[in-house]
């Protein structure tokens, strides 16, 4: 199974794009990420969410786009997803809890399962996440996500805690398992992150790490990962 461990990505792109939604606690947001690893994969990403904020269970929406690209062995394979997503969140003072549901529209319809939510074809992807900000000195997720179309399974938890009181930096880690398929091939990521807050509206993460191949994916590699988030709202 080299082949599929080649092809493993960190981050699913459905799950990234929910991680950020959450991350509003119910308003506008703009996002993005950039991840690479040492097997010669590439993930540019980019998308929006809305949600008309306030306590309580409220409706939200999401677009992302990404494109992907990879070693199959003998060159290079890139595809472009698209993924609309809705759903509902309900935000507390410290805390939110979010369901979703989308459709992955992609530009390679293959069934050839790869662990990489929504990229090997369309789907209905299935999102649910728990986020915690708390005073807002440390933070906390618990994310899920699940493509029908490849059946894939994508799970990440983080955590972090402010370095100094009141200061913009964060530091912490993250864990997940991904996979699924017919094959049904697993593997770990994990690694540590820092997040800088330049202001309330704008914040850059970045973290790196492991993949680790535990159920027909064999050896490991390294992957670094970049994400903005920008909260045109937020105070």
């Amino acid at each position: 199974m080299h082949f599929l461990r080649r092809l493993a990505l960190a981050s699913g792109a459905a799950a990234l794009a929910f991680t950020l939604t959450a991350s509003t606690a119910g308003a506008q947001a703009v996002f993005g990420a950039a991840e690479v690893d040492g097997d010669d994969t590439r993930l540019f990403l980019l998308g929006a969410a809305f949600s008309p904020g306030g306590l309580g269970w409220k409706p939200f929406g999401s677009v992302v786009g990404y494109r992907l690209s990879f070693d199959n062995g003998v060159g290079t394979t890139s595809r472009n997803v698209i993924l609309p997503t809705v759903g509902l969140i309900r935000t507390t003072t410290t805390q939110s809890l979010s369901l979703g549901v989308g459709y992955a529209f992609s530009d390679d319809d293959t069934e050839i399962f790869v662990p990489v939510t929504a990229q090997s074809g369309d789907g209905v992807v299935a999102s649910v996440g728990w986020d915690y900000w708390g005073a807002g000195n440390r933070m906390a997720q618990i994310l899920g996500s699940f493509n029908f179309g490849n059946q894939y399974l994508w799970t990440r938890g983080r955590a972090a805690t402010q370095l100094s009181q009141g200061g913009p930096i964060f530091v912490g880690g993250e864990a997940g398992i991904m996979g699924g398929g017919d094959e049904n091939a697993f593997l770990v990521q994990f690694g540590p992150l820092l997040e800088y807050r330049f202001t309330s509206q704008f914040r850059l993460t970045g973290s790196a790490g492991l993949k680790v191949g535990v159920a027909e994916i064999s050896g490991n590699t390294a992957y670094g990962r970049l994400e903005f988030l920008w909260l045109p709202g937020a105070r």
